[in-house]
């Protein structure tokens, strides 16, 4: 079947009617109570996928709506009932599952899981395709060498050499389709990565398809002193810690490869570089060793580059020495670039913090300045609202002892503990290194605010992470500065800046610090903060 069908099977016809509406713009739905309506629907192919209450997860008839590639979308009321039902199929069978129904509707995620399910149907399609297509071809090349065998003391040497480059050619063709097959399962693993750690996982296949000596993977971060500026997650093939950062960014402006990519948009396909202006003291001193030829790609995201992926040093096989990179490694490179950005939205990584999943300082303030600002339009008496500056006491001493990656295990549990200590309506942001940036709301008072904190800062305290035992307190423990401000009540309520909170977090900064000067664990409340 060369167009997508969709099967919905659902026992109420009222939950079928909506899954197959929000359905219908990915593909043809057809709609049925049992496998067996279904099956005779359908017009003599199997389904693209088959989206299945739980409750009908078992049927035998089931399976004659099912093909190699089709994928399966297990729905219902109750994630107790999902789990055994998806595990019960075989492991190469894609199957999905989802808690949704009349009284938990979950639109956007069915939508999300029904595409997803859709583009693994169709990798797996074309991969049985590409299969199909190379398993013929070296049967043709086959074929041509027996022709030769056969006709070789027949004709002349000329003609020889010229049926002989056919099969050079022929050759090469199959090559071709067998990297593409790499390419395919590398494009089933970015989209397969639900988190930052396994997009970066990535990075490796990345380099050795176009065969390089190392690769390195940016984004672009922004800030008062440096503006925009590049920050590698994986540089040189070793994935960098927080406390390695700043001796690897480079700031777009800079003459510099990577920069020169982020600031165009456009690819550098370079050899023979110790001339170039380019070669920047990153690549001379940080590398392993400095590179002699190197390829980089922008990452696009909506027009606008995001980030980039850079290889050096092409290992040609056969060959000794360096080489330069081909055309043909510069348009993988690029196609696969574009599915990774599809990979780093979906994660979110624009507005989310790479190494915690919190929120990033940029995106946190605009959320703020929403939140203020919506309530002073609907003049919604709700109080004051606090900043909250929260940092690890002696995180250097935790990093010199236990290693800089028991530091970033650290900093991902201690992210999971802060976000389940606050309210649903309070936000939260990695500010920078150990540092973490609270928004709390509707307080009544400054002591509603300094409750709050306490609370935080005793959930950390009373956390166990690993190697606490080791610290001064034999404890891991925060401190906090806080700033409280008030709404306006004017007529006409001034709009709240991100310079407003700017100087609002540099005032809890500065709390912080108080905290800091006086004992660990600690809290300061500033009393200063007035919004201008």
């Amino acid at each position: 079947m060369s167009q997508k069908t969709i099967v919905i099977l659902n026992p109420l016809p009222s939950e079928a009617a909506r899954l197959s509406g929000l359905a219908r713009n990915l593909g043809a739905v057809i709609a049925a109570s049992t496998a067996r309506e279904a099956s005779e629907r359908l017009d003599g192919g199997p389904a693209s996928v088959v989206v299945v209450d739980s409750s009908l997860s078992a049927s035998e008839a089931l399976g004659q709506l099912m093909g190699p590639a089709t994928a399966l979308v297990l729905t219902g009321a109750d994630e107790g009932d999902l789990r055994p039902a998806a595990s019960a199929w075989p492991p190469h069978q894609y199957v999905d599952h989802l808690v949704t129904g009349p009284s938990e509707p979950r639109e956007e995620d069915f939508v999300r899981s029904l595409e997803r399910a859709l583009e693994d149907q169709r990798q797996k399609a074309e991969a049985a395709a590409l299969r199909r297509a190379v398993a013929e071809q070296e049967a043709k090349v086959r074929e041509v060498y027996e022709e030769i065998r056969e006709i070789k003391g027949l004709i002349n040497t000329n003609f020889i050499r010229e049926i002989e480059k056919r099969i050079a050619i022929e050759a090469q063709y199959v090559w071709f389709q067998r990297e593409r097959e790499r390419i395919e399962v590398i494009l089933r693993k970015i989209y397969a990565a639900d988190d930052v750690s396994s997009l970066l996982d990535i990075v490796p296949d990345l380099r050795d398809i176009v065969h390089a000596a190392g690769a390195t993977m940016y984004i672009i971060e922004e800030n008062d002193v440096l503006g925009r500026y590049l920050k590698p997650l994986v540089w040189d093939n070793a994935f960098l810690t927080h406390s390695d950062f700043s001796k690897y960014i480079t700031p777009l402006d800079s003459a510099d490869f990577a920069a020169a990519v982020a600031r165009y948009g456009h690819a550098v396909n370079a050899e023979d570089l110790e001339s170039d202006p380019r070669l920047s003291s990153r690549y001379r001193d940080l590398l392993k060793a400095p590179p002699k030829s190197l390829l980089a790609v922008p990452i696009m995201h909506d027009r606008k580059v995001i980030g980039v992926v850079e290889a050096y040093d092409k290992k040609a096989a056969g060959s000794v020495g360096v080489q330069p990179f081909s055309r043909q490694d510069q348009q993988i490179l690029q196609s696969l670039s574009e599915h990774m950005a599809i990979a780093m939205t979906k994660l979110n990584l624009i507005q989310y913090d790479a190494l915690t999943g919190l929120l990033r300082p940029d995106p946190f303030f605009e959320k703020v300045i929403q939140k203020v600002n919506a309530l002073s339009q609907r003049r919604k008496e709700e109080g004051g609202v606090a900043l909250v500056m929260g940092d690890v006491d002696w995180f250097k001493a935790y990093n010199d002892r236990n290693g800089h990656e028991a530091g970033n295990r650290l900093l991902r549990e201690l992210a999971l503990v802060l976000k389940n200590s606050i309210r649903e309506d309070d936000l939260l942001c990695r500010y920078g290194g150990e540092e973490f940036l609270f928004f709390l709301g509707g307080l009544k008072s400054e002591d509603a605010a300094s409750q709050l904190t306490e609370r935080i800062r005793r959930n950390v305290e009373d956390h166990v992470f690993e190697f606490q035992e080791f610290q001064p307190e034999r404890n891991l423990t925060m401190s906090f500065g806080v700033t409280v401000f008030p709404r306006r009540q004017e007529d006409q309520p001034a709009r709240l800046t991100k310079a407003d909170l700017k100087r609002l977090a540099g005032e809890a900064d500065l709390a912080l610090a108080e905290a800091k000067g006086k004992r660990r664990p600690g809290l300061v409340v500033s009393d200063e903060a007035q919004p201008s």
